[in-house]
């Protein structure tokens, strides 16, 4: 809407709203001219305001929610700050903004250590669901002739079903367990029939991570950085397959990782790759559980 004013020289011109109660400088003769004031009542809160607030509180902890929480409070401070005379909910704005930013920290904190106030839990299991599928027998099976038995610690462990490895882009493999709880991924990968030994191929699969890293993409590794060999065991045979263990140390997406991978090249000759990963603030809570996953897992080679 605009303004109709009228100079005591006589020229009648419009203005925006937004001068409502300000004066203005005539165009003809240059004289100040003072706009009349807001009409009581036609004074109304922000709506962009309201809606911050409320995808403040509402999107809590879906980081994209208090992101939007955040930039429509801007927004509204902004819009407010030019139209005084007409715009109200500067506190809304406000409080959209600080509770974006409060919620947003504490999600990202939450994913990233696994534990604050239990939000992490939360989180995770909101991010889980539908996704994942638990049997009430702990022993995961694949049949075949590259077939294999691994055991899961406890129902914390969980089956990832086919949406789940699309979206973390792990199509190839054979068996993908995830932690409800914790952010913990196990991946198994079937790399078939080779003359190397397992620590031959665990040297090898060492190289290809420091060297090649992301630059192969028929690899089994995603974008890393910095990797480091912390530990590496040659375990003793099981039921006659060759056992080659490694920890190592990376940057993932700029964040510390800790990776624990197992080589079993079973008796008949084929190789079996199991990797497991959390943020390494996370790894050491999950160590034993994860040595506990590995050590269950038997191929079931077919005679």
């Amino acid at each position: 809407m605009s303004l109709s004013l009228a100079c005591r020289c006589g020229t009648r011109f419009e203005v925006e709203e937004t001068y409502a109660g300000q004066e203005v400088t005539c165009p003809q003769c240059q004289s100040p001219v003072k706009a009349p004031a807001a009409a009581p009542g036609s004074i109304r809160t922000c709506d962009f305001a309201i809606v911050s607030l409320v995808l403040a509180l509402v999107g809590a902890f879906t980081v994209v929610g208090t992101l939007a929480a955040i930039l429509l409070g801007i927004v509204s401070i902004i819009r407010i700050q030019r139209n005084r005379q007409r715009l109200a909910g500067l506190g809304y704005a406000v409080s959209g903004i600080v509770f974006g930013i409060l919620f947003t920290g504490l999600t990202v904190l939450a994913i990233t250590t696994g534990e604050v106030f239990g939000i992490g839990e939360r989180v995770r299991q909101r991010q889980l669901a539908g996704k994942v599928e638990d049997d009430e027998d702990l022993a995961v099976v694949k049949n075949g002739v590259s077939g294999f038995r691994i055991t899961r610690p406890s129902h914390d462990w969980v089956v990832a079903k086919k949406q789940l490895k699309d979206e973390l882009e792990w199509e190839d493999s054979a068996l993908v367990l995830v932690h409800r709880r914790r952010d913990v991924t196990v991946e198994i990968y079937v790399v078939g029939y080779l003359r190397k030994g397992a620590e031959e191929y665990a040297d090898d699969l060492l190289e290809r991570y420091q060297v090649e890293g992301h630059k192969n993409a028929e690899s089994h590794f995603e974008k890393v950085s910095d990797v480091k060999l912390r530990q590496k065991t040659i375990l003793t045979k099981k039921d006659g397959a060759q056992r080659v263990e490694m920890v190592l140390d990376m940057r993932l997406l700029g964040q510390p990782f800790r990776s624990m991978v197992r080589v079993v090249k079973s008796k008949e000759g084929q190789i079996f790759l199991i990797s497991g990963r959390a943020h390494a603030r996370v790894f050491k809570q999950v160590e034993d559980e994860l040595r506990q996953l590995m050590d269950s897992f038997e191929p079931l080679d077919q005679e």
